[in-house]
Formats: structure tokens, C-alpha cells, sequence
């Protein structure tokens, strides 16, 4: 019988990708046999009665009504209504249909929703890492048992990255018009540091007056020990804590994912510090070998990057339209947000369009990634610079035509016989095979439709 799946978009995220992962995943679905409905609720015209109404013909049938529901970064969690006797009930409880949270930030920025008492919650993250943390910290039902379950159970969370897109429009490799692609946003140190201090002011008024540690003692010490390369925010934090014979609770009383969540203009103020630092050092680069470094996004007008000769900055667009942007350029520079072990939707998407990528995900989250696919890694922005020289060096002077998704390029015998000396020893062109290859086969929509109804089944 088909899986019967509901989609609620509730919550639109940067560059209206939220509305855009969910159709994805509904067409997905969908060509995998699965029946899909999908209500929009994000918009601020929304009729949320329509829920109601959901409600009702879930009650009405004998049967349940969907086999899933599924949103991103959902404010479902937080829907309550009167039920019987007056008394407040959650419309997911109610429902009684098992709910996917797609979380695609550190769970840190969603711990008010996590927690609440939905007995059925399930979480899918975009790093491994993420995945631990949850089932680590959180338990179902928010410490309310499962109805039949006379004991509490973890949270099960899944690690479940955001697959790739292909281009409507696919150029061939030889002649696209960006050396270098950069797609990310900048937030300007002034508001980030603003965001600091406003929590820490007030985090340090729900304690005593002249309580030692403070939150700045925290903030500071956790600043200088977070490696974002060697650890997660929560090891760092761990870390910290042990080190100084604190405990989450010297903060307010706080846990410590609720310390956790308290956190995040830090992580914030990291990954916008290492964002800019990297783009720079890239940007220098490209410079040196003779690239034009295309940055799409907003807020680098405000950078030293604005005054470069060899930068081309580009005003963010709906996330639809980036894909036609990746596919063409040669060489995609993934900056990933602090995923300790997780893959950014970048990375894919470059795959998919047989763009190579840059990146400094770590190695662990996606091991099968390597050069021979397209997929070259950097540390930081003290070696981005030299992986960039030698991605320009191995690409010099080579003339080819590379079709979409792995089709065969039109070369002559003396044209490929030329390119035997190509990266790591393969052709160019079988590294993009390769790349398109994997793409298909590991992180397109349809493998990520498949992998979610299996574990539907499996009950995970």
C-alpha cells in the first residue's frame, strides 16, 4: 500500500529555501509511489484553520489519516488549542500521526521547540554531529511518556543532509563564465556583536547581583576554546565547563541545552568570522592566479571584498535561481556553517552540475568524497589560498566540452588522448562523470524520497 505523507510548511527560511526543499521532497515522494499533500502556512495570510479541519477528518477516520507528517525547522511543536474540558492540548498529540522536524541549523537554535511535549517527534538533522546531540540532550514527548510506554526514550534523531539540484540550464564546463563561486551571506561584525551582548545582559540579570562566573566569563573562555575544524560548539562547551569546575546550572539554573541555545550569537559571531576571513584569503587567491571570485549574497558591499578588482558581488537571490548560478562556474567555494560533521546543500548541488567544489566539510561526514569526484578540501583560511593555486594550476589551458549529468563531452581521440595527465591521474572529464555519477546515485531528490520512506518503515 502507498505511504500516505503530509508536508506543512510552516516556517520560511533564508532565500525561501524552506518552501523550495519541501516541494523537492513532495515530487520526490511522489515519482516514489508515496500520495502527498502539502499545506502552506508560512505565508502571514495563512488560513491555519485548515488545520482544524485536518484534525477533524483525522478523528473522523478509522484508519490513521497519513503515515507522516514532515516541515523544516517546524513551529508545529508550538500549536495548541482547547481540547476536552477546556484543557490545553498540542494539535500534534492530537493528530497522532508521527512528525519528521527536518532541522537544518545546530538543533541549539530550536530547543524551545524540541522540548515541548509532542509524543511523537522525530528529528532529521544535516550533520552528524547534530544527530548525537539530540539524542544526547532530548528525550520523546519532552519527559512526557509515549501513550502505552510506561518509561521515556531518547529522541531519535537521523542524519539526513539536504540533497543536490540540477540546473534547468546546464553550460558546458569550458564555457562557463565563473571561475570561482562563492554563494553565502555576510552579516556585518557590528550586529552580531550587538546580538552578544544583548543576551549576555540577559543571561547576567537572571542572576544574583555580583554572581560569579557571569555569562561574559562563559562567553569569553568558550571563544577562545572553539576550533570549529577540531570540534562541535557542545564539546567546546563540555570542555570549558570541566575545565573551570563550572556546570551549566552556575548560569541561571539553566540546562545545558537550554545554556546551549543561549549560545547561538556565538555561533553566529564564528561563523561569520571565519565566512569573511576565508572569502578573503580566497579572494587573494584568485587574484594571484588570474580568477575572477564571484560572490552571490548579501551584506559583502560592506567588506574590504567590495573594493577588489577580481570580486564580482552579486545580490542573493530565491534559492531556485542559485542553481543556475552554480552551473555556471567552474569551481564552487563551499564555506561550510559550522557543521562539525555534516555536508552543506552547496556541495550537491555543485555535484549535480558537475561544478568542482572547494570545501572545508570535514572529511568524516561524507568519506566516499574525494578528489577523484571533484571534491577538494581546505582547512581554513591559512590553506585555502594554496588549494586554490593548485586547483588553478591543475585546470590551466585545459579546452573541453562536459555535458550535463555525466553525459559525454565532444572530444576528439587527440583532444582526450591530451588530458591523460589530468587531476590525480584521471581525466577532467571522468572526475565530472564520476562527480555527476555519485550525485545520482547518493544525493539527488529521489534517493533522499526513497531513504525517508524506509524509514518509515523501519519505524526510526
Amino acid at each position: 500500500m502507498a505511504k500516505k505523507i503530509l508536508i506543512i510548511h510552516t516556517r520560511e527560511i533564508c532565500y525561501y529555501s524552506g518552501a523550495f526543499f519541501l516541494h523537492r521532497m513532495e515530487e520526490a515522494l511522489q515519482r516514489a509511489g508515496a500520495e502527498v499533500d502539502f499545506v502552506e502556512l508560512s505565508d502571514e495570510a495563512a488560513d491555519w484553520n485548515l488545520l482544524g479541519d485536518l484534525l477533524d477528518r483525522a478523528k473522523a477516520s478509522p484508519d490513521r489519516l497519513y503515515d507522516a507528517v514532515l516541515d523544516i525547522n517546524s513551529k508545529l511543536p508550538y500549536l495548541t488549542m482547547e481540547g476536552e474540558n477546556g484543557r490545553e492540548v498540542r494539535f500534534l498529540n492530537e493528530l497522532g500521526i508521527p512528525f519528521y522536524n527536518w532541522i537544518v541549523d545546530h538543533p541549539l537554535y530550536h530547543h524551545p521547540g524540541i522540548v515541548l511535549p509532542v509524543w511523537d517527534q522525530h528529528v532529521l538533522t544535516i550533520d552528524r554531529s547534530h544527530a548525537a546531540y539530540v539524542e544526547k540532550y532530548y528525550v520523546r514527548g519532552g519527559q512526557v511518556p509515549q501513550k502505552g510506554f510506561t518509561s521515556v526514550d531518547k529522541l531519535p534523531a537521523t542524519y539526513f543532509p539536504v540533497p543536490g539540484q540540477v540546473a534547468q540550464c546546464q553550460i558546458p564546463f569550458a564555457e562557463r563564465s565563473m571561475d570561482l563561486l562563492f554563494p553565502g551571506t555576510y552579516l556585518p561584525r557590528e550586529k552580531y556583536m550587538a546580538e552578544i551582548e544583548n543576551v549576555a545582559m540577559i543571561l547576567d540579570a537572571m542572576m544574583e547581583p555580583g554572581h560569579t562566573p557571569t555569562f561574559q566569563d562563559l562567553r569569553d573562555q568558550l571563544y577562545q576554546t572553539y576550533v570549529p575544524e577540531e570540534m562541535a560548539l557542545e564539546d567546546a562547551l563540555t570542555t570549558v565547563l570541566e575545565k573551570q569546575g563550572w556546570s551549566a546550572a552556575d548560569f541561571a539554573g539553566l540546562t545545558f541545552p537550554q545554556l546551549m541555545n543561549y549560545l547561538y550569537p556565538l555561533d553566529r559571531r564564528v561563523r561569520y568570522e571565519k565566512r569573511l576571513a576565508i572569502a578573503e584569503a580566497a579572494a587573494m587567491a584568485c587574484q594571484e592566479v588570474g580568477w575572477t571570485m564571484t560572490i552571490r549574497g548579501e551584506g559583502w558591499e560592506e567588506t574590504s571584498l567590495s573594493d577588489m578588482a577580481n570580486v564580482n558581488l552579486l545580490p542573493g537571490v530565491d534559492i531556485s535561481l542559485i542553481y543556475e548560478t552554480i552551473a555556471d562556474a567552474r569551481v564552487l567555494l563551499d564555506v561550510n556553517p559550522l557543521f562539525h560533521c555534516g555536508m552543506h546543500d552547496r556541495v550537491p548541488s555543485a555535484m549535480a552540475n558537475q561544478t568542482l567544489v572547494l570545501t572545508n566539510m570535514s572529511q568524516e561526514a561524507e568519506p566516499e568524497l574525494n578528489e577523484d569526484c571533484g571534491i577538494f578540501y581546505y582547512r581554513d583560511a591559512c590553506d585555502v589560498g594554496d588549494c586554490i593555486r593548485k586547483l588553478a594550476n591543475e585546470l590551466r589551458d585545459r579546452e573541453f566540452v562536459a555535458g550535463a549529468e555525466g553525459v559525454e563531452g565532444d572530444l576528439s581521440q587527440t583532444e582526450a588522448q591530451g588530458r591523460k595527465n589530468s587531476l590525480q591521474g584521471n581525466s577532467l572529464q571522468d572526475v565530472l562523470n564520476r562527480e555527476a555519477s555519485i550525485f545520482r546515485e547518493n544525493y539527488s531528490w529521489d534517493v533522499a524520497a526513497e531513504r525517508f520512506l524506509r524509514m518509515l518503515d523501519s519505524g526510526r
